[in-house]
Protein backbone atom coordinates (compact mmCIF):
# COMPACT_ATOMS: atom_id res chain seq x y z
CA UNK A 1 0.00 0.00 0.00
CA UNK A 2 1.22 3.37 -0.98
CA UNK A 3 1.39 6.57 1.60
CA UNK A 4 -1.24 8.55 0.92
CA UNK A 5 -0.11 11.94 -0.52
CA UNK A 6 -3.22 14.32 0.41
CA UNK A 7 -5.14 14.45 3.14
CA UNK A 8 -8.54 13.26 1.59
CA UNK A 9 -6.35 10.51 1.11
CA UNK A 10 -5.58 9.98 4.53
CA UNK A 11 -9.07 10.42 5.53
CA UNK A 12 -10.55 7.48 3.34
CA UNK A 13 -8.11 5.10 5.17
CA UNK A 14 -9.27 2.49 7.66
CA UNK A 15 -7.65 2.77 11.13
CA UNK A 16 -6.41 -0.43 10.68
CA UNK A 17 -4.77 1.34 7.06
CA UNK A 18 -3.39 4.20 8.59
CA UNK A 19 -1.89 1.87 11.69
CA UNK A 20 0.10 -0.30 9.00
CA UNK A 21 1.46 2.80 7.35
CA UNK A 22 2.87 4.26 10.75
CA UNK A 23 0.23 7.10 10.94
CA UNK A 24 -1.43 7.10 14.09
CA UNK A 25 -4.15 10.10 14.92
CA UNK A 26 -6.07 10.89 18.09
CA UNK A 27 -9.76 12.22 17.43
CA UNK A 28 -8.55 15.52 17.69
CA UNK A 29 -5.96 15.32 15.25
CA UNK A 30 -8.42 13.41 12.44
CA UNK A 31 -11.09 16.58 13.60
CA UNK A 32 -8.04 18.57 12.51
CA UNK A 33 -7.18 16.75 9.40
CA UNK A 34 -11.20 16.79 8.14
CA UNK A 35 -11.31 20.51 8.73
CA UNK A 36 -8.36 21.24 6.78
CA UNK A 37 -9.87 18.68 4.18
CA UNK A 38 -12.14 21.41 3.40
CA UNK A 39 -10.13 24.18 2.96
CA UNK A 40 -10.21 24.68 -0.62
CA UNK A 41 -6.81 27.04 -0.40
CA UNK A 42 -4.77 24.30 1.70
CA UNK A 43 -5.17 22.31 -1.65
CA UNK A 44 -4.31 24.81 -3.38
CA UNK A 45 -0.86 25.57 -1.75
CA UNK A 46 0.03 21.72 -1.50
CA UNK A 47 -0.91 21.92 -5.61
CA UNK A 48 1.41 24.71 -6.28
CA UNK A 49 4.28 23.28 -4.38
CA UNK A 50 3.82 20.01 -6.33
CA UNK A 51 4.23 22.07 -9.35
CA UNK A 52 7.09 23.66 -8.54
CA UNK A 53 9.29 20.57 -7.34
CA UNK A 54 8.49 18.78 -10.50
CA UNK A 55 9.56 22.16 -12.28
CA UNK A 56 12.53 22.41 -10.18
CA UNK A 57 12.11 26.07 -9.10
CA UNK A 58 11.74 25.11 -5.43
CA UNK A 59 14.73 26.13 -2.91
CA UNK A 60 15.95 29.66 -2.15
CA UNK A 61 17.05 32.30 -4.74
CA UNK A 62 20.35 32.56 -6.06
CA UNK A 63 22.65 34.64 -3.67
CA UNK A 64 24.77 35.42 -6.92
CA UNK A 65 25.28 39.07 -7.53
CA UNK A 66 24.56 39.96 -11.19
CA UNK A 67 28.36 41.85 -12.70
CA UNK A 68 25.69 44.15 -15.43
CA UNK A 69 23.44 45.71 -12.49
CA UNK A 70 26.58 45.94 -9.97
CA UNK A 71 27.74 47.70 -13.08
CA UNK A 72 25.41 50.03 -13.84
CA UNK A 73 24.74 50.32 -9.87
CA UNK A 74 28.67 51.94 -10.08
CA UNK A 75 28.02 53.94 -12.74
CA UNK A 76 24.80 55.73 -11.35
CA UNK A 77 27.17 56.07 -8.16
CA UNK A 78 29.61 58.17 -9.83
CA UNK A 79 27.28 60.27 -11.51
CA UNK A 80 26.37 61.08 -7.85
CA UNK A 81 22.98 59.19 -6.98
CA UNK A 82 22.28 58.48 -3.79
CA UNK A 83 21.79 54.34 -2.95
CA UNK A 84 17.88 55.23 -2.95
CA UNK A 85 17.76 56.92 -5.95
CA UNK A 86 20.02 53.58 -7.77
CA UNK A 87 17.67 51.13 -5.63
CA UNK A 88 14.98 52.97 -7.35
CA UNK A 89 15.95 53.14 -10.79
CA UNK A 90 17.31 49.81 -10.93
CA UNK A 91 14.00 48.11 -9.22
CA UNK A 92 16.54 46.71 -6.11
CA UNK A 93 16.18 47.05 -2.78
CA UNK A 94 18.45 50.04 -1.20
CA UNK A 95 20.50 47.55 0.42
CA UNK A 96 21.26 45.59 -2.54
CA UNK A 97 22.09 48.51 -4.48
CA UNK A 98 24.77 49.46 -1.76
CA UNK A 99 26.29 45.96 -2.17
CA UNK A 100 26.30 46.19 -5.98
CA UNK A 101 28.18 49.28 -5.69
CA UNK A 102 31.28 47.90 -3.69
CA UNK A 103 34.47 46.99 -5.41
CA UNK A 104 33.85 43.26 -5.03
CA UNK A 105 30.08 43.13 -6.45
CA UNK A 106 29.58 40.94 -9.28
CA UNK A 107 31.00 38.03 -8.37
CA UNK A 108 29.96 34.99 -6.36
CA UNK A 109 29.51 35.68 -2.45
Amino acid sequence: MKKPTTIDELLKLTAAERKRLGVTLTASGLALLKSLSVCPSCDRRVAAIQKAKAEGRLGPKSTRTDAKTSEKARKLRAKGLSYRAIAAELSISRQTAFRHCQPDAGTSR
